[in-house]
Parts: structure tokens; C-alpha cells; sequence
């Protein structure tokens, strides 16, 4: 089961994300925030495998929040969620160490199959008892090519 945290301002389209999700039997939508602050806490407590994070929110940014729930919860997969799709946007998320970018305009399975592609692996303790620390390791991610 793959354990997703949504992190959006705007309730109707945590809605709308929500129900795309609800359509994978190996998707479970854990918690909700309404703001990059909230998500770094509900990130905290729940521990998810993966944070859907849109990159424009009052007061912290997705991009702020998007780094402070690295750093609260090492591991978790990290994806920007937003109608913004201009190369600098892109650019900026990446650069902050997300681990992808979706666009709420590109198919509703993109967000399905995004939470598969961006889970990372959480390993077993050596004592056979509840997981261990998240694994941190690098991604290969694909930045846009320089404009000339």
C-alpha cells in the first residue's frame, strides 16, 4: 500500500485528487493539509510514502514545504503537484531536491502512477520488527535543456 500525504490550499482539488487516487486499489490517502506548514506536520505524524505538494500556497511555499518535510521525514518521496509548468518552476522544484513534478492538468493517472514511480522502499529492521529508517538515496531527475 502506498501511503500518500496531499498538501494543497484549495479543497476542491485536494477533492478532486483524492477521488483520482481512490481509484488504485494500492493507494491510500493517509492525511490532508491546507497549508505547507500543516503538511510538514501531517508528514510528521504519518509518515507517508509519498507528498503530493502544490508549489503555490500562502505563507510557506510547496517548494519551502517541500524541503522542510525532507528534513522532518527522510525518505519520503517528494512530488510537486501544480497548474505551473514553465521551466523555472520546474527547474526551482527540482533544484529543492522534489522528486518529480506533475502538472493538475495532465492526466488523472499521472498522479496514480506518479505515487508508484516517486514511493521510495522503506527497509526492514535487522530485528525482523516494524520498518527501519527510509532510505535517502539519489535520484536521476530530468531537468528541461537550457534555453539558448
Amino acid at each position: 500500500m502506498i501511503r500518500v500525504l496531499l498538501v494543497d490550499d484549495e479543497a476542491m482539488v485536494r477533492a478532486g485528487v483524492r477521488a483520482v487516487l481512490g481509484n488504485d486499489p494500492d493507494i491510500a490517502v493517509v492525511a490532508e493539509a491546507s497549508s505547507g506548514r500543516e503538511g510538514v506536520e501531517l508528514a510528521w505524524s504519518h509518515r507517508p510514502d509519498v507528498a503530493l505538494v502544490d508549489i503555490r500556497m500562502p505563507g510557506m511555499n510547496g517548494l519551502e514545504a517541500a524541503e522542510e518535510i525532507r528534513r522532518a521525514v527522510p525518505g519520503v518521496g517528494v512530488v510537486i503537484l501544480t497548474t505551473f509548468g514553465e521551466e523555472e518552476y520546474v527547474v526551482r522544484a527540482l533544484d529543492s531536491g522534489v522528486d518529480g513534478f506533475l502538472l493538475k492538468t495532465g492526466d488523472p493517472g499521472s498522479c496514480c502512477s506518479g505515487c508508484a514511480r516517486w514511493r521510495r522502499e522503506v527497509p526492514s529492521s535487522p530485528q525482523g520488527g516494524p520498518p527501519g529508517p527510509r532510505r535517502s538515496e539519489p535520484r536521476t531527475l530530468h531537468r528541461p535543456a537550457a534555453r539558448p
